[in-house]
């Protein structure tokens, strides 16, 4: 997650900025006297919010923070849509369970590889807007720019110093393009998150490190259900 780069609480800052302006990224944030003790990342999509972050600080867990924390975040985006989606790993078991008891099912899912350099001869490549990430990565230490390979254009994210990331499984399919990537950073390893159902078979010189889903519901549902947990915590309290 852009989150262990070095320029991320710049880049907080900007969005922050930039959301008063009418940027699509909006936060909410819980504390405790001078604690930030959670704080939570929404995105304003057409016709759709995104969960993209939630946390809350592991003393403050299982208190009713969370549900009151995302109520605020979707109050803060303010947006008229109609769903509400986020995605989760497949090992958080708790917080899987807490969205689908606020409304929200399962719509696609993902896997997540991380591709073993090879010795393949470099694919030719043209490089899109590469000079404009280097700025980037050097703010914010994360970045995307776009390859064109084949007559196909993949969009190709950079995190941290340490991986590119894929989002495209075909890419897989096209003869020395790995190789072209890692040739720009040696030292970087590929992560390819794609859709499950977009891979036959585990990818060559692959490993598979996690999975994720993506969950998706009415948005009207989920604010029902979180005013509900709320009044029930509220009547516990009497």
């Amino acid at each position: 997650m852009i989150y262990g780069c070095h320029g991320v609480a710049g880049f907080v800052a900007e969005q922050i900025r930039v959301q008063q302006l009418g940027g699509e990224t909006c936060y909410a944030v819980a504390c405790d006297g001078g604690r930030v003790v959670g704080c939570a990342e929404m995105r304003c999509q057409p016709n759709r919010l995104f969960l993209t972050y939630i946390a809350i600080q592991p003393d403050y867990r299982r208190q009713g923070l969370g549900g009151r924390l995302l109520h605020a975040a979707i109050e803060a985006a303010g947006a008229d849509a109609a769903e509400f989606a986020l995605d989760v790993f497949d090992f958080s078991d708790g917080a899987r369970q807490w969205y689908r008891h606020l409304g929200l099912e399962q719509r696609d899912a993902f896997s997540w590889w991380q591709i073993a350099p090879t010795d393949d001869a470099p694919a030719p490549v043209r490089l899109s807007g590469y000079a404009q990430a280097q700025a980037c990565h050097r703010d914010f230490g994360f970045s995307q720019f776009s390859l064109t390979a084949a007559d196909t254009r993949y969009e190709i994210g950079r995190l941290g110093d340490q991986w590119y990331r894929l989002t495209d499984a075909s890419a897989l399919t096209v003869p020395g393009l790995i190789a072209a990537i890692t040739r720009l950073s040696p030292q970087r390893d590929v992560l390819l998150v794609a859709k499950t159902s977009a891979l036959d078979s585990s990818p060559n010189r692959a490993s598979e490190i996690a999975r994720s889903q993506r969950l998706a519901g009415p948005l009207a549902t989920v604010l029902q259900r979180l005013t509900e947990k709320e009044l029930e915590r509220a009547q516990g309290r009497q």
